[in-house]
């Protein structure tokens, strides 16, 4: 068992209910840490290999494993057995959610798939979560974040033709996760209001297309194709390099006060009578030439200086921070947005916490990220098998 730290007090807004959490990687795991962030009891159900996330960089505690894994209890089983088989669905019996994240076709193979479960329990919310959805002329192929975001037409915002490198973070996964809780979530509260059970589904694909669902939306109403620099030409974002070599953003769209804010700050006025920037469609249209002109100038001063400068003139602007200067920040000091768990033989784990604040029944941080099986036998023991009979599963591997 693992100890109990870094709680903040009081039950969450999803005390009493109950997730068990098959699968790994990232999209269901977030899911099921976003609703423990809240209270909601998580049993994680691993085979006894884990999570593949656990061996991804170190160990079996691989940080990628522990950024989606806190709040959580994990217990071996191996499902493909028949005693595997039984004692999970006695969990499901006690269950108010159900999460997978396996290719289409898996949880049937192993017995624990949605018609199975319902018959079960009657009230359980089933979320299956895959790359291309449960059915299709697709829905059988690989999936992962990169081909979710090439798929969903993300992946065209973000590399360019000539430069081919992908940029950012997992977005793909990570979306599909936040858009599963919202699912898992009002399936649990229709569950609630009516009394029945339902499967709920996601996929990659429909999360990540959702997630840059504005650039469909303008091209269907002006055809215009997206391209990696065409939200900044139309935000009118300028990404610039300070004297000091140190990098900062601002952003002048929106509205028209904000191009008068900015002109005064760097001095130029007269920018606002260029014809080639009088009005918001003119800066679009020659947003490159605009952008020369910031580039050249802000390598005058160092960054600190230009953001003091921006800030005093309200003009929305931000040094772009690098992972490790972000926490040094005041105003992420201010809002406390890490959190440090500490688990009694991996050490301690510093992460971002939850960013929803409730007045009451806030989030909490009861546990770290669990070791593998570190609550098998606990688990074992609330469902009524003694020391024995857990031996007797160890030694047959079901565990």
């Amino acid at each position: 068992m693992t100890q109990e730290t870094g709680s903040n007090g009081g039950p969450g807004t999803l005390s009493g209910y109950t997730v068990l959490e098959l699968g790994g990687f990232i999209t269901g795991p977030l899911c099921t840490m976003l609703m423990a962030d809240l209270g909601a009891e998580v049993i994680k159900v691993e085979d006894r290999r884990g999570d593949p996330f656990r061996p991804h960089e170190q160990g079996l505690y691989s940080p990628s494993f522990r950024a989606f894994n806190r709040n959580k209890k994990s217990m071996t089983l191996d499902l493909r057995s028949q005693e595997g088989r039984k004692i999970f669905l006695q969990l499901v019996e006690r269950a108010d959610g159900v999460v997978e994240n396996f290719r289409p076709g898996t949880v049937d193979r192993l017995g624990v798939g949605y018609e199975t479960l319902h018959e079960v329990n009657p009230r359980l919310v089933y979320l299956s979560i895959n790359g291309f959805g449960n059915s299709g002329p697709q829905h059988l192929r690989p999936s992962v974040d990169a081909i979710g975001q090439a798929a969903s037409g993300l992946m065209s915002l973000l590399v360019d033709g000539d430069d081919l490198k992908l940029r950012g973070t997992s977005f793909s996964d990570i979306t599909t996760g936040i858009f599963s809780a919202y699912g898992l979530l009002a399936g649990l509260m229709a569950r609630d209001r009516y009394g029945k059970g339902m499967k709920v589904e996601n996929s990659m694909l429909a999360s990540t297309m959702a997630f840059v669902g504005h650039t469909f939306t303008n091209y269907f109403s002006t055809g215009r194709i997206f391209e990696p620099g065409t939200r900044a030409q139309i935000a009118q974002i300028f990404p610039l390099k300070a004297g000091d070599g140190k990098l900062l953003t601002i952003q002048i769209a929106g509205r028209e006060k904000f191009w008068e804010f900015v002109t005064d700050a760097i001095g130029r006025p007269e920018l606002r009578d260029d014809p080639r920037f009088k009005t918001r469609p003119d800066r679009v249209k020659n947003y490159d030439g605009l952008h020369g002109i910031f580039k050249d100038l802000f390598l005058e001063q160092p960054r600190d200086a230009w953001v003091d400068l921006m800030l005093r003139h309200d003009v929305p602007v931000s040094p772009i921070y690098s992972v490790n200067e972000v926490e040094d920040d005041p105003q992420v000091q201010f809002q406390d947005a890490f959190i440090s768990l500490e688990h009694p033989i991996e050490g301690i784990t510093k992460a971002v916490r939850n960013p929803i604040l409730f007045s009451e029944a806030p989030a909490t941080y009861r546990m770290p990220p669990p070791a593998l099986g570190d609550h098998t036998e606990a688990i074992l023991a609330d469902l009524g098998y003694n020391a024995d009979r857990v031996a007797a599963l160890r030694e047959a591997q079901v565990i």
